[in-house]
């Protein structure tokens, strides 16, 4: 049994019992998918698996929309001087969610196992060769996908409610376990030649074990548990995550910033639906490049005390270029490296996608709903690089070298939208904020600091500007600050009002409103002159 204290913030097994559900979800998914593709022989091979798998996730976003403001309280739309800073009354509890939205989870969770229950047996039951039964197959199917959203949808919020430097270990961790238990598997099936209904059943049982899992784990978060404030000993996602992250999430929430990280998660998933459906020859990935991302992850996560995710997204950059462009070269040395190359940025990718996804979650107010879109966006990549590799594969009847062509392509297009989305003016890093026409306000700011102002200097506009910046960043680093919160901070501690921050950043009065919570909450403060004197007492310490 899973007690209280697992799941509190403060402890690291609340994420690696995360980790757990992540295992059994992806390797009971894709043992399911490999019985269901052998006992049923649907056309296209996992395309059709695929497809149901987004109709899926589709009416999983669609049914989350329609109730997004069901599973939060009212107080998180009312201003930012109304409500208390503290996030533990501007959230209802550490997942954003309010008593309501966890019942419905624990539900959510609970019919999905149904369902899948479901669709095994009346699979099990058909008769699958006969054509009239083929309609009949595919609703099985979708039944048996059917838990993937509601499992993949709440780990992604328990992820997101435990410590950021744990949540990204253990998601690394189960990644690998579960590609390398995908591979063993496979060995001992064929190996023992088990039959094919113990292996659907084996992966029914996997996920149920999941949900299971991730339904006592939501149970055990009590609903006035702490939020997801930051503290000393966690960093945050964004200086975890690579520069090209950091730039696409400045984590201000904007529709802006949301769209181009779902655009790079999509477009990530897609070359990796691309990877596993056309550019090898079996969907799992091969045992050596399992077994070698496994002993690289595990010494960083028991040895470090913070993973380098940008280190794992560069070596998968390098393992992909060098698969792809390489391969010619490669294929002299051994004929299964470039594979092997191929298949570990395929499992670094895939870390990847779901830290940002964890991190997308971890600062949205509502979690539930974003977790649904950058999921939906995750298996739309992949069914659109499915459909891509078939195509590949039908072109290449006529065209020999079609599929490596499309794999050239792929890997031009997404270095090229990595270029386009890291360039973000709309987020300049904290040191660049200020405006050298600050000093024209120095009566204001002195007003309102008057501690401060007998020690700013008046002759130099940089050295204002580094009077104010540099305590903040002092400040933003210690309290894992987004660069806008790090922006507004610094607009607080000169004294300015809510109308002045919506000129100067061109953004709405309510998104202005957002960020002076988060910064109050973050900080631990509960008013503009508490943040002056906590900033006047940073600049004094320094």
């Amino acid at each position: 049994m899973i007690s209280q204290a697992h799941i509190t913030k403060s402890s690291p097994a609340g994420s690696f019992i995360c980790g757990a559900c992540l295992v059994f979800m992806f390797l009971g998914a894709w043992t399911c998918d490999g019985a269901i593709l052998l006992l049923t022989q649907v056309p296209k091979d996992y395309l059709a698996l695929r497809l149901l798998s987004v109709l899926a996730y589709v009416i999983a976003f669609v049914l989350l929309f329609s109730m997004r403001k069901r599973f939060i309280d009212a107080t998180q739309y009312s201003s930012c001087e109304a409500v208390s800073p503290n996030l533990s009354t501007s959230r209802s509890n550490a997942l954003g969610l309010n008593s309501y939205g966890q019942r419905f989870f624990a539900r959510f969770l609970a019919v999905g196992a149904v369902l899948l229950l479901l669709g095994c047996a009346l699979l099990l039951g058909l008769q699958p060769n006969a054509h009239n039964a083929l309609p009949l197959t595919f609703l099985c199917i979708f039944l048996i996908k059917a838990v993937g959203p509601a499992l993949s949808i709440t780990l992604l919020l328990l992820f997101a409610h435990a410590p950021q430097r744990n949540a990204i270990k253990a998601t690394a961790l189960a990644y690998t376990v579960a590609f390398l238990g995908e591979c063993l598997l496979g060995i001992v099936f064929e190996t023992l030649n088990i039959n094919l209904g113990l292996v659907l059943v084996l992966g029914a049982f996997l996920q149920c074990g999941g949900c299971i899992l991730a339904a006592r784990s939501l149970h055990c978060i009590a609903p006035h548990a702490a939020a997801k404030a930051p503290d000393a000993a966690s960093s945050s996602f964004a200086s975890a995550l690579s520069p090209l992250a950091q730039n696409v999430f400045s984590f201000d929430n904007s529709r802006g910033s949301i769209i181009k990280a779902l655009v790079f998660v999509g477009t990530t998933a897609l070359m990796l639906g691309f990877m596993k459906s056309g550019a090898s020859s079996g969907n799992a990935v091969s045992l050596t490049a399992a077994i070698i991302v496994l002993i690289v992850v595990s010494a960083m996560v028991f040895c470090l005390e913070h993973l380098d995710i940008r280190a794992l997204f560069a070596s998968a950059i390098i393992c992909l270029s060098a698969a792809v462009l390489l391969e010619p070269v490669i294929g002299l040395i051994g004929p299964h490296i470039a594979t092997t190359l191929a298949d570990t940025a395929t499992i670094l990718f895939e870390i990847f996608i779901w830290v940002i996804a964890i991190a997308l979650v971890h600062a949205a107010q509502n979690g539930a709903f974003r977790a649904a879109s950058v999921r939906l966006a995750t298996v739309i990549g992949h069914t659109t690089g499915a459909l891509l590799a078939v195509g590949a594969g039908a072109l290449s009847l006529m065209y020999a070298d079609a599929t490596q062509t499309a794999s050239f392509l792929l890997l031009f297009i997404y270095i090229i939208l990595l270029i386009v989305i890291s360039r973000n003016p709309a987020s300049p890093n904290a040191s660049s904020i200020a405006s050298p026409t600050a000093s024209t306000d120095d009566a204001s700011t002195s007003a309102a600091t008057p501690d401060a102002a007998p020690s700013a200097p008046a002759t130099s506009p940089s050295h204002d500007l580094s009077y104010w910046t540099t305590p903040c960043e002092t400040l933003a680093r210690a309290h894992a600050l987004t660069p806008r919160e790090t922006e507004v901070l610094i607009q607080l501690a000169q004294g300015r009002d809510l109308a002045f921050m919506e000129s100067k950043f061109v953004i709405s009065r309510n998104t202005i409103k957002m960020h002076v919570r988060n910064v109050y909450a973050k900080l631990g403060v509960h008013s503009k002159q508490e943040v002056i004197d906590l900033v006047d007492q940073t600049r004094t310490r320094s």
